[in-house]
């Protein structure tokens, strides 16, 4: 299996287009196993390592949207694992380098927005709020705290849902530390919860503005 994707992840470097495009589309395929049954770890990091160069390099549109969908599942596999700043620091360098392609296949720019589209999807905020419980409470500063605010608005209203939902108690705990540490993102959906029919909701808002 680690022999077979070596060659598929070599014929995306093919000079001809069929035979990228049929490497393109099987991987796609394939990294869908990433989240279920699950991939061996030889097999995510060859991956992981293999794709971002063709996922710059590709010039073909149609080819090019099979590179995304395989990128995109092993990035936000990556981040369900807990590895947030990885799977954002990988974002980060994808994205320099597809400004610097923009100029000469403006479709990147499209391309690129998808792949961010995709990280900060409900998906990606879920992986954030598993890390929240994950995560030792003295790391998450440095491990989770960061991706949160990565995530932006739409992670500080999430977890505001979460926040009323959640029956753990110490689990609401690292809800509201998350919160904290979102700030100005956090305003918004703690004044919206003011207005909730959830008294103990209401208590918890209070205590995070006054913070």
């Amino acid at each position: 299996f680690l022999r077979a994707l070596e060659q598929l992840l070599a014929a995306l470097e093919s000079p001809q287009a069929d035979e990228r495009h049929g490497a393109a589309e099987t991987l796609a395929g394939v990294c869908r196993w990433a989240l279920e049954p699950r991939l061996p770890a030889e097999a995510e990091k060859l991956l992981r390592q293999g794709l971002p160069k063709p996922f710059v390099n590709e010039s073909e549109p149609a080819l090019h949207r099979f590179l995304l969908e395989a990128l995109l599942e092993m990035i936000l596999v990556w981040l369900e694992h807990g590895e947030l700043a990885q799977g954002t620091q990988a974002v980060e360098g994808l994205r320099a380098r597809m400004e610097q392609e923009a100029a000469r296949l403006p479709w990147k720019t499209q391309a690129m927005a998808a792949l961010e589209a995709g990280i900060r999807s409900p998906r990606g905020r879920e992986a954030g709020v598993q890390a929240l419980f994950r995560v030792d409470k003295d790391q998450l500063a440095e491990k989770v705290e960061p991706y949160l605010i990565y995530q932006g608005a739409p992670m500080a209203a999430r977890l505001v849902e979460r926040l009323e939902t959640e029956p753990d108690r110490v689990w609401r705990g690292r809800i509201m530390d998350g919160l904290r540490a979102m700030g100005a993102f956090a305003l918004p959906p703690l004044d919206a919860a003011l207005k909730s029919d959830q008294w103990f909701l209401v208590r918890n808002v209070l205590g995070l503005l006054s913070d």
